[in-house]
């Protein structure tokens, strides 16, 4: 028998981007458009706590002073 490879596909990771000020959204979204990212965003706490409970994001990016 020969070596065989098994290959797993990885979920492409998730990414919440939470932030009242669109051209930073876009500018965020336009630096990582080409990476694996899968990218969410929301323009307020209450709909960024509404996509973050309904999916798993690996990671959140949330400005502070909304």
């Amino acid at each position: 028998m020969g070596d065989f490879q098994k290959i797993v596909e990885r979920p492409r990771p998730r990414l919440l981007i939470i932030d009242d000020d669109p051209m930073l959204v876009l500018l965020l979204r336009e630096a990582l458009g080409d990476s694996e990212w899968v990218i969410r965003s929301a323009n307020n706490g209450s709909d960024g706590l509404e996509l973050f409970t309904q999916d798993c994001f690996d990671l959140v990016l949330i400005d502070v002073v909304l």
